[in-house]
């Protein structure tokens, strides 16, 4: 099972319509940068896993478009499958110019850069499939060679094969560097790639397609956009190289600026990534006050418990699944968000407690953090916490808890904690009187059947 990808729609009439995470601010940022430099540089953008780059590089690719500018988006791990990420960006760029072409109607000498450009660029093709090739299976013209063992002539041959290849290099970046001035000079520069996805690839072809950024495009007026998460980067170094090279070192040298995404605050994520999957999943059976309710418990536990990202949206999954296999009696949405969090981040003390083992007590005891994020909601923590003390609880057991809070209720001078205590002390005497005749008092039967199908699924990411 895969946490799904959440495609967010970014309108070019009101690119920030969707930015749940808010990121308008930052992305008007890099834009300021971006213009700010127009020589041009090669920037890395650093996020966790999750924190919303892809959709981040959507705004700033659609706020440029708005502007005029050349961009070309690059998704590096759909060109992973194959050997050379040159042919892979040649092929996007030729599509992102024959789009920006039919925009620039107004400047005819731009567009005849462009077509200059696209001609020379793809002269670069028998170069690169030539390099590719010598290295897995030599031509009849190389075998001779060998055979006769004529050393000179090997040599001689590859020295002209690399100053073809460098000919033809040279020619490229000459065309782009004049394209890029023009552009400049027009005020619509410089021209930006933005490559996403480059820490899923193969470790091979990620840093192909490094060395292709640092030798084939450094050009005054291009920009490289680069999103990536710097520690599965370095770990691709390391395949590579050895575990001993100093991979940080290596990637400075190919990047100009380090820029870290900033991760969203959680109460935002989490009401992005729960809507999102519940849509996703075509679950229209919640009203709004039931939603609120599992959004704000999600994040006050997920920052009790110091949950990542990623965990959060394990938890949003699991807790879509959850409600599909709930029966008609479903238990409260609340109490089943917050076993998704322990399932998460506690799960031995979730086993525990689903088996039987410990108590609802127990388990807030052993989680004071958990325990005080849940009374933070408010009125909100009523039911969930009823629903934790309750649902696994006997009668007799669930009478003994009504008791002791009824005693703390009469000793509470606070009026606010007294009147929780109050409601609190209802909502078990209700699941007393509703569940009589069952093997508990509460939700505990429905509760293993919700949430024994998402127990079977172990999660791997999407994209973001």
């Amino acid at each position: 099972m895969f946490i799904p990808r959440i495609p967010v729609e970014v309108p070019a009439d009101d690119i920030f319509r969707n930015d749940a995470l808010k990121r308008e601010k930052s992305v008007d940022a890099l834009s300021q940068l971006i213009f700010g430099v127009p020589g041009g540089f090669v920037l890395s953008m650093d996020g966790s896993w999750g924190s919303g780059k892809s959709t981040f590089l959507k705004f700033l690719q659609t706020k440029l478009r708005n502007e005029g500018r050349l961009v070309v988006p690059f998704d590096a791990w759909e060109a992973d499958f194959l050997e050379e990420p040159l042919i892979a960006l040649l092929s996007t760029l030729e599509s992102s110019v024959k789009e920006y072409s039919k925009s620039s109607s107004s400047h005819p000498d731009i567009a005849a850069l462009l077509d200059r450009l696209m001609k020379t660029a793809w002269q670069l093709g028998p170069v690169v499939m030539k390099g590719a090739i010598k290295y897995v299976l030599r031509t009849d013209e190389d075998l001779e060679t060998f055979f006769s063992s004529s050393a000179e002539k090997m040599v001689e041959m590859q020295v002209k094969r690399f100053e073809c290849a460098r000919k033809e290099l040279d020619d490229f970046r000459a065309r782009l560097g004049d394209l890029a001035q023009r552009m400049s000079e027009a005020g619509l520069g410089p021209v930006v790639f933005i490559v996403d996805e480059l820490d899923r690839c193969r470790p091979t072809y990620a840093i192909q397609l490094l060395e292709c950024v640092k030798h084939l495009f450094k050009v005054e007026g291009v920009t490289f956009i680069l999103a990536v998460d710097r520690g599965q980067l370095e770990k691709a170094v390391g395949v590579i190289y050895g575990m001993e090279v100093h991979a940080a070192g290596y990637l400075r040298k190919f990047f100009d600026i380090d820029y870290r995404l900033p991760d969203p605050s959680i109460e935002s994520y989490c009401g992005y990534r729960l809507r999102a999957v519940l849509s996703l999943r075509g679950r229209s059976d919640f009203d709004k006050h039931e939603l609120s309710e599992c959004l704000t418990l999600l994040a006050l536990s997920s920052k009790a418990l110091s949950l990542t990202l990623r965990e959060i949206n394990e938890c949003c999954t699991r807790f879509v699944i959850a409600l599909s296999a709930a029966t008609k009696r479903r238990p409260p949405a609340s109490a089943l968000i917050l076993l998704c969090v322990l399932r998460v981040k506690e799960r031995e003390k979730y086993k525990l407690y689903t088996s039987r083992a410990l108590t609802g007590r127990q388990l807030l005891a052993e989680l004071p953090q958990f325990h005080q994020a849940i009374q933070g909601s408010g009125d909100d923590s009523i039911p969930a916490l009823g629903m934790i003390y309750s649902a696994f609880a006997t009668h007799s057991e669930v009478k003994t808890l009504i008791a002791e809070f009824s005693k703390e209720a009469d000793e509470e001078t606070n009026e606010s904690r007294k009147k929780q205590l109050g409601w609190l002390i209802a909502y078990l005497e209700w699941m007393t009187q509703a569940f009589v005749g069952a093997p508990g008092a509460g939700f505990g039967n429905e509760i293993v059947l919700s949430m024994e199908l998402q127990e079977s699924f172990e999660f791997s990411a999407s994209t973001e």
